[in-house]
C-alpha cells in the first residue's frame, strides 16, 4: 500500500477486498441501481476472463473513506462490490445443499458475507448497503438459504429492491450454468476456479481517503478523467466535497435527499438530471445538458455555495414534481385554471417550458401565476404550431424569460407577456400559418379541434380544454388516410391534405359504425347529427352549390375559419 497526502493506494482482488474490509455504503448515498445488463455484462467479463485462464482482469478503482483500521465507507464502487457479494452468496447457496461440501460452504459465508467480529462480539456481515436496501439485502443475500429469514420469504418494497433481486437471481442462475456438468468433482473444481479468480484476479484499485471531502474531490477526478458516471453523481459529489471541507456534509446530505425523495414520488428515477438542469436555467438561463456539470461546479466554489445551491434543489423539488402531475396537493393552494394549464401542457407534452412555469409558481402570487400560466399555454401552442422567430430556440425565449421571473426584472403577467411578445408568434403570423397547418400526432389535433369548439361556443376558458371523453370520441379524418373507391385521389395530393386541421374533426363513436372509408355524402350525413358545432359546419361547405365536394379548396376554406377562431383561443397577451 502507498500513501500520498493521507491517501492510501492498493491493488487486490474484489473476492479479497470485500475479505479484508467491513464495507459500508453511507447512509444517504443512492441505491442498488444496476440492471439486468449491467449484471450480465459483469458476470459474462468475468466468466470470458476465467474460460481463457487470462492472469488478470481489472474491475476499475474504488473510492473509499476510512472509517477504522478494517472499516470503509463506499464513496465509488458499490454496484461491483454488491453484485459480486451476489454472486459470492449464489456459489455459497449452491454449496449448501451439499454435506460433502459445508467446509467450502461455510468458508465463503465467513470469508466474503458475514463472519464474527471479536470487538462487536457478533456475526457482521462484510458489505452493508444504504438504509433503505440494507435490511431486504440482509435477508434476500447474506442469510443463508435455510435462515427462517429467506424461509419465510422477502418482499421487496422499493425499486431498488427489485433490481438486487433480479441481479440475486442471475447471480443464481449463472452459478448453474458455471456447474453445468454431470461430474460432481469437476462442479466443484469450477467454482473453486472462479472464487480463486475473483480473490486473486479480478483486480480492484483502492483508493482510501481520509475524510469523505477528499474521497468526493478524488471521485470527481477519477471521472473527469473518463469514467463512466451520470452528471447527477458528480454533481452529488462536488456538493458533498465542498459541504465537507466546511463541516457541513449532513446538511448538503438532508437537502439532497429530500430532493430525491421529492423526484422519486413520480415513479420517474431518470428525473433528476432533467430537474437540475430546468432548475438551473429557471436561475441562471439556458444551459446545454453536456455543460451543465462544469457550469454548477464553476458557480459552487465554497461550501457556502454548495449549501445554498443544494437548499435550491431541495426548494424547488416539490414544485417540479408538480408540473408533472395536475392531480398534486401543490395545486389545491391554487386555482382551478391553474392546474389545468399544468394538465393542458402535459397533454400537449411541453416540458422546456419548464424552468418558467417553475419560476413563476415560485415567484408570483395566485392570482398571478394563474393569469401568467394561462399566457404560458397560449405561448406554447403559438410555438408549437409556426415554431421560434428570428435567433435562438424556443428554449432560450422561456430560459430567458424564466431567469428574468427569477431575478424580479419581470414581475408581472404583463411584463412577461411585454418580454415574450419580443418572441412569440404574432396574430397575422400565427392566423396565416394556422390556416394551413397539418398535424400528424393525433393527440395535438384533438386538443386543438378541442379548443376550437369551445372557442365557436364561447366557453369560458377554452384553451384549457382537455380530452376528458377519448372512449367516446373519434378523431375523423374527413377525407381519410387512405385511398379507397370512393376516394379516388392522387396519393401525393392525399398526402398533402389528409393531416391538415381543416380536414380533421371529432365525432361521437357509436357501434359498429365507421366512416374511415365512406365517401364523402354519405359521411356529412352523420356530421350533421353531430353534437360537435365544428363538425356540424362541415356539411355546409361540402354541400356548397349541391356539389358534395371534399377536397383542398374545401379543406383551405374551413381550415382559413378556424384559423380566425384560433388566434381568440390561444391568445398573445393577457
Amino acid at each position: 500500500m502507498s500513501t500520498s497526502k493521507g491517501i492510501d493506494f492498493s491493488d487486490c482482488g474484489i473476492a479479497m477486498a470485500i475479505n479484508q474490509n467491513r464495507l459500508m455504503v453511507p447512509v444517504n448515498q443512492r441505491s442498488y441501481k444496476w440492471e439486468e445488463e449491467h449484471v450480465r455484462d459483469l458476470f459474462t467479463d468475468l466468466e470470458t476472463a476465467v474460460d481463457n485462464t487470462e492472469p488478470e482482469y481489472f474491475l476499475g478503482t474504488m473510492v473509499f473513506t476510512r472509517k477504522s483500521e478494517n472499516e470503509l465507507e463506499i464513496a465509488d464502487g458499490q454496484q461491483r462490490l454488491a453484485t459480486t457479494v451476489m454472486l459470492l452468496a449464489a456459489f455459497r447457496d449452491y454449496l449448501h445443499k451439499d454435506n460433502a461440501q459445508k467446509q467450502l460452504c461455510g468458508s465463503i459465508q465467513d470469508s466474503y458475507l458475514a463472519s464474527y467480529d471479536t470487538d462487536a462480539d457478533e456475526t457482521r456481515p462484510h458489505l452493508t448497503l444504504n438504509t433503505e436496501d440494507n435490511d431486504y439485502f440482509q435477508k434476500r443475500v447474506i442469510a443463508a438459504p435455510d435462515d427462517p429469514m429467506r424461509l419465510n420469504g422477502i418482499v421487496g418494497k422499493k425499486p431498488s429492491h427489485v433490481l438486487i433481486n433480479i441481479a440475486a437471481n442471475i447471480a443464481r442462475d449463472w452459478v448453474l450454468k458455471i456447474v453445468k456438468t454431470r461430474d460432481s468433482a469437476q462442479q466443484i473444481n469450477r467454482i473453486k476456479t472462479w472464487l480463486k479468480f475473483l480473490r486473486n484476479s479480478a483486480r480492484v484499485i483502492l483508493v482510501v481517503a481520509p475524510d469523505p471531502g477528499k474521497a468526493f474531490t478524488i471521485f470527481e477526478t477519477l471521472n473527469d478523467r473518463g469514467l463512466k458516471l451520470s452528471q447527477v453523481d458528480l454533481l452529488k459529489n462536488h456538493l458533498y466535497g465542498l459541504a465537507s471541507a466546511g463541516k457541513r456534509l449532513t446538511e448538503a446530505q438532508q437537502r439532497w435527499n429530500e430532493m430525491i425523495g421529492a423526484l422519486e414520488s413520480t415513479g420517474d428515477e431518470n428525473l433528476a438530471l432533467d430537474y437540475i438542469r430546468q432548475l438551473w436555467i429557471s436561475y441562471r438561463g439556458y444551459k446545454k445538458e453536456a455543460e451543465l456539470y462544469d457550469a454548477i461546479k464553476n458557480r459552487c466554489k465554497s461550501p457556502a455555495n454548495a449549501i445554498d445551491f443544494a437548499g435550491d434543489l431541495s426548494t424547488n423539488a416539490i414544485p417540479f414534481t408538480a408540473l408533472l402531475n395536475p392531480k398534486h396537493t401543490l395545486w389545491g393552494q391554487h386555482t382551478k385554471p391553474t392546474a389545468q394549464c399544468v394538465d393542458v401542457m402535459l397533454i400537449l407534452h411541453i416540458d422546456r417550458i419548464r424552468p418558467l412555469l417553475l419560476s413563476i409558481v415560485q415567484t408570483f402570487d395566485k392570482k398571478n401565476t394563474e393569469r401568467a400560466y394561462r399566457l404560458c399555454v397560449s405561448w406554447a401552442v403559438r410555438f408549437l404550431i409556426v415554431g421560434g422567430i428570428g435567433s435562438g430556440t424556443v428554449e432560450h425565449f422561456y430560459a430567458d424569460a424564466a431567469k428574468g421571473v427569477r431575478d424580479g426584472t419581470i414581475a408581472t403577467p404583463e411584463m412577461l407577456a411585454e418580454e415574450m411578445k419580443k418572441h412569440v408568434p404574432s396574430d397575422s403570423k400565427f392566423q396565416d400559418v394556422f390556416s394551413r397547418a397539418s398535424v400528424s400526432r393525433s393527440y395535438l389535433a384533438r386538443y386543438y379541434i378541442r379548443v376550437l369548439e369551445r372557442q365557436l361556443r364561447k366557453e369560458p376558458n377554452p384553451a384549457l380544454a382537455n380530452d376528458d371523453e377519448p372512449e367516446h370520441t373519434n378523431l375523423e379524418h374527413v377525407m381519410p388516410q387512405k385511398t379507397s373507391v370512393e376516394w379516388p385521389i392522387d396519393d401525393e395530393l392525399r398526402e398533402s391534405l389528409v393531416y391538415r386541421i381543416g380536414n380533421l374533426t371529432l365525432m361521437e363513436k357509436k357501434p359498429n359504425s365507421t366512416l374511415r372509408g365512406d365517401g364523402i355524402s354519405k359521411k356529412i350525413a352523420e356530421y350533421k347529427n353531430s353534437t360537435y358545432l365544428l363538425t356540424q359546419q362541415i356539411e355546409k361547405i361540402a354541400r356548397k352549390a349541391q356539389n358534395d365536394k371534399w377536397g383542398k379548396e374545401e379543406i383551405d376554406s374551413r381550415q382559413i375559419n378556424l384559423a380566425k377562431l384560433a388566434v381568440k383561443a390561444w391568445p398573445i397577451t393577457v
